[in-house]
């Protein structure tokens, strides 16, 4: 059998010290002063009370509710009997918010829908003893062992006596009805509810006794031929076959859910059988243990007894039935808690309950419980050494005695072994009237973590990690001083369980105490709010569920928090935090630009070597599940005409920039062409001296950039935060200079300042509008002598007056190609006049040539007539302007093998592409073409078509502004064409 995981991440997260090792006057469990309960008949007390000192740390008590008033047979109050040990607070189980809490007289049932005030809604008078429960859907069990017990929760001596599990119908959670009764030979002194997960209609009960044998004249079938001897030899007959005996089985009942009262008996599971001679008594036959026998390395030696003299090693239990057993179906394993052992078993098939492995230990007085982690590669045995019923944490008392053993789960050629891993136990400071060892718990949900609470009785309560196994720590607890300065009296907390958000405990004897846990440095506040939102319907401490956690912003939080508590480097935990608050904060209007921040994040983490994978893993995923939400900015206003136009006209105001609907991926699509170009393979040889970064979702200031991308990357960012992708490209080009196009409201400070501590230099190139920042763009091609200023290129500036933006970069665009293969600036202008600060660098700059991009539409006869030698090219629409440019500018022809660059040529947000193709036609994948939103342009199409020869296309775009549609469009050029 091979051992599932449903998660398994191990992250460091030890403390400074380990568990237990705190000096003993400083911890502030020890000394606290008792409680005032008077004595009354020796070492029973008449009232209950909690006025003892409490301390807690991590953690906080919100309310204790005192045990409920039981009534005997008759209705009369039993309250006097609050500390009698026939009224004793066992177990709990959850459904919801209600909390089942149970009791030697039967069970209250509790509210908890606020946990700061539970409140008792009814009890059931079902005495029985023991009292341990749990829940599965309508169905509420219930483990009976006192031999007091009559059917039909009666306690009439005339009925039959009742040992085993009761079955309540809880379809009315406030009012159960008792449907069946199954008997077992030795009672129930726990049962565990395991699911079969491939059939539903049935769910089984597995029951351990560990009371006498009941004799057959009770309970048909039980046998007891050999009383309590635990000498492994006296179970086989003088033939070697197995002696008859009801002691070291496991019941397992099957209830049909639909028709709970025919639940029966249908296995005895020899869990502790010789798997070769068949002798019901094959483990551990129980007695002291030292150094040479099983595990003897890790025996100690044990207190003083009242004699003075050393105890030496342990007294063990022999293993003759299991205390407890915790399953955990999801991955096809239970773990029994079996007095002298602990045991590993198959519940594959979980009426046929298997034993795969077993472990004893020296120093472990009686197998309790178990409790698996979340990914089951650990289960948790406790040790309740003393019974329950002595102090067992007192200063001279062995840590190793009474404690949690930890073991780690491996695969092996013949399945899942345990070995162990370390001890846990709460400090040995209780005083010596305390009742005190390990008791029930189970696992806080935390991402990544292995969190278990724990109740120890007096000692209170013990939240701990176990994430590494070998170095276990506390991380919370809660303590009451003794009842009473100076008598003896067991009680204290039997079980605490963590449920939907919050801690629950059943006090033995001072009632029903809730708890929740609080932020500390081994806890942070992003912990406690994924695990409070964790809500399951039943809640059953030996019936675990794995737990997981959807992709969210709140689970990366906690991944970096725990990142944080494991030393992750703290600039590169400022950078999740400010890049994550940003995409939180944008994903409700623009998920666009969150996945493309999260991703961005995530490759730049990857770069860093960042050591934590699921982080990296974690804000991919939670990228994947935002909606592609986008802004809609509304139209662009359009520029005010100039009422005479002239060589010099007066300016035309500027329109607000208004960020387009900007593309998912235009980020981590220019980082993809970067890599593409400037490959780390090329570094040999040479590198870019610089990049250009621009805006990823306002165009206005990058109209000018193609004529510094002849030999440079162009990359985007948020204007108001560097991308860490687009940081991390940065530092992979190894350039030395950066220039960012648009002041200060474009490209923010902030973003200088990242970019400068990347250890590159800053220029910034911008204006007052966009037109300057052309000009600031020219300017510094024609100093650097990227350009040489023969040649200008002029465009259009702004949209049109219906709020056609993509109209003040087509052209601009469709002409970067050449701009950026021969060194061309480009600047930019009204329709209807040369802008004055364009006319001045012209007139200083003296080109002899003067390209215009486009028709009249965009620059009109005013323009062309204003500049030296000017020359349009231009087509009757965008599409065939962009030919037109092909053409006549990059000659290239309509014949022969050749390549184009294929953009959206009317899509508002498709403009970050365009300006990405000057850089790629630089490097010889051809002139810039563009498409519709829906049809491949008459004139683009005729220039793709070629019915002999190769052509070759690179598409930049996202599925948005690039449908598939138009791909196939495309590909069907000569297909639908030259046919």
């Amino acid at each position: 059998m091979v051992l599932a995981a449903i998660a398994a991440v191990v992250l460091s997260l030890l403390p400074p010290a380990a568990a237990s090792a705190g000096t003993i006057p400083t911890d502030p469990r020890f000394g606290l002063e008792p409680g005032t309960d008077a004595d009354a008949q020796g070492s029973a007390y008449t009232e209950a009370n909690a006025d003892a000192e409490t301390v807690a740390s991590g953690m906080e008590l919100l309310a204790n509710r005192p045990k409920p008033r039981w009534t005997d047979a008759d209705g009369n109050d039993l309250a006097a009997g609050a500390f009698s040990y026939s009224n004793i607070g066992s177990d709990l189980a959850f459904q919801g918010d209600i909390a089942y809490s149970g009791n030697y007289r039967g069970f209250g049932i509790y509210d908890v829908s606020d946990p700061a005030d539970p409140v008792l809604e009814t009890i059931v008078n079902c005495v029985g003893g023991q009292g341990d429960l749990s829940v599965y859907g309508d169905l509420l069990f219930m483990s009976v062992e006192s031999g007091s017990a009559r059917t039909a929760c009666s306690t009439d001596s005339a009925l039959p006596v009742f040992r085993g599990v009761r079955i309540f119908d809880i379809s009315d959670p406030l009012v159960p009805a008792l449907v069946s009764e199954v008997q077992t030979c030795r009672g129930s002194h726990t049962h565990t509810v395991v699911e079969d997960l491939d059939d539903p209609s049935t769910v089984y009960v597995y029951v351990s006794g560990t009371s006498s044998v009941r004799s057959e004249s009770q309970l048909a079938g039980c046998t007891n031929t050999v009383t309590s001897s635990s000498d492994p030899s006296l179970f086989l007959d003088e033939n070697g076959d197995p002696v008859p005996t009801s002691r070291f089985q496991v019941e397992v009942i099957a209830v049909p859910v639909a028709t709970p009262a025919d639940a029966a008996i249908v296995n005895e599971a020899r869990l502790m059988a010789d798997p070769d001679t068949g002798n019901p008594h094959g483990l551990w036959p129980g007695g002291s243990v030292g150094p040479d026998g099983p595990g003897g390395e890790r025996a100690v030696i044990g207190p003083r007894n009242t004699s003075g003299t050393v105890q030496d090693y342990q007294s063990t239990a022999a293993t003759d039935a299991c205390h407890d057993i915790t399953a955990y179906p999801e991955i096809g394993l239970a773990a029994g808690a079996c007095e002298g052992n602990g045991i590993l078993i198959d519940i594959s098939d979980p009426a046929n309950p298997i034993r795969i492995d077993e472990v004893s230990d020296p120093n472990f007085a009686y197998w309790h419980s178990a409790t698996f982690s979340n990914d089951g590669s650990t289960v948790v045995f406790t040790d309740e050494w003393g019974g329950g019923t002595g102090a067992r944490c007192r200063v001279t008392d062995p840590e190793q005695w009474g404690a949690d053993a930890i073991f780690d789960l491996t695969d092996t050629v013949d399945g899942p072994a345990m070995t162990f891993a370390s001890y846990y136990s709460i400090p040995n400071v209780q005083a010596s009237n305390e009742t005190c060892v390990a008791h029930n718990g189970n696992l806080v949900p935390i991402p990544r973590r292995d969190v278990m609470v724990q109740a120890w009785y007096e000692g209170g309560v013990s939240v701990f990690d176990f994430t590494d196994t070998a170095n276990p720590f506390e991380i919370a607890f809660f303590d009451r001083g003794p009842y009473h300065p100076t008598t003896f009296h067991q009680g204290g907390y039997w079980s605490v369980y963590w449920h939907n958000g919050q801690i629950y405990g059943n006090e033995i004897f001072l009632g029903f105490d809730s708890f929740g846990l609080t932020e500390s440095d081994q806890l942070s506040a992003a912990e406690l709010e994924i695990a409070r939102s964790h809500v399951v319907e039943d809640g059953n401490a030996q019936t675990q569920r794995g737990y997981s956690f959807e992709p969210s912003f709140l689970l990366i939080e906690v991944y970096r928090d725990q990142a944080e508590r494991a030393g992750a480097d703290p600039a590169l935990i400022q950078l999740i935090d400010t890049t994550t608050a940003q995409a939180e904060a944008e994903a409700p209007t623009n998920g666009v630009r969150a996945k493309s921040r999260l991703n961005g994040l995530a490759n730049r983490l990857t770069d860093s070597a960042f050591p934590d994978a699921d982080l990296i893993q974690g804000l991919r995923d939670l990228a994947d599940t935002l909606p592609a939400t986008q802004p809609n900015p509304g139209p662009v206003p359009a520029p005010t005409p100039t009422p005479t136009p002239t060589p010099t006209p007066t300016p035309t105001p500027t329109p607000t920039e208004v960020p387009t609907t900007g593309s998912p991926d235009v980020i981590d699509t220019a980082i993809d062409v970067s890599r593409m170009r400037f490959p780390d393979s090329a570094f040999a040889q040479a590198r870019p001296s610089y990049a250009v970064v621009a805006r990823d979702d306002v165009f206005a200031d990058a109209l000018g950039a193609s004529v510094l991308l002849g030999d440079a990357p162009l990359l985007y960012t948020d204007g108001d935060t560097l991308d860490p992708d687009t940081a991390a490209e940065i530092t992979r080009l190894g350039v030395d200079t950066v220039y960012l196009l648009g002041g200060d409201n474009a490209l923010s400070p902030d973003v200088a300042t990242a970019i400068e501590g990347l250890d590159v230099t800053v220029t910034r190139l911008a204006g007052d509008s966009r037109i300057e920042t052309a000009i600031a763009i020219a300017t510094e091609a024609i100093t650097a002598g990227i350009a040489d200023g023969t040649q200008v290129a002029l465009a259009r500036a702004f949209g049109t007056s219906t709020g056609d933006e993509s109209a003040a970069w087509v052209d601009s665009f469709t002409g970067g190609a050449h701009a950026a293969t021969e060194g061309i600036p480009i600047l930019l202008t009204q329709t209807d006049g040369v802008h004055p600060a364009v006319d001045s660098f012209i007139t200083d700059t003296q080109p002899t040539t003067t390209i215009l991009l486009g028709g009249t539409a965009a620059l009109d006869t005013t323009v062309h007539d204003a500049v030296p030698g000017a020359q349009r090219v231009e087509g009757p629409n965008r599409a065939a302007t962009a030919v037109a440019v092909a053409r006549e500018l990059l000659d290239v022809q309509p014949q022969g093998p050749r390549s184009y660059i294929i953009v959206n040529g009317t899509d508002a947000g498709a403009w970050a592409y365009g300006l990405l193709a000057a850089g790629l036609s630089a490097d010889g994948n051809g002139p810039l073409l563009l498409v519709g939103d829906t049809d491949v342009l008459p004139e683009t199409l005729t220039e793709v078509t070629d019915c002999g020869n190769q052509v070759t296309l690179t598409a930049l775009g996202n599925p948005t502004v690039l449908t598939t549609d138009l791909l196939t469009q495309l590909d069907n050029a000569d297909s639908t064409s030259c046919a």
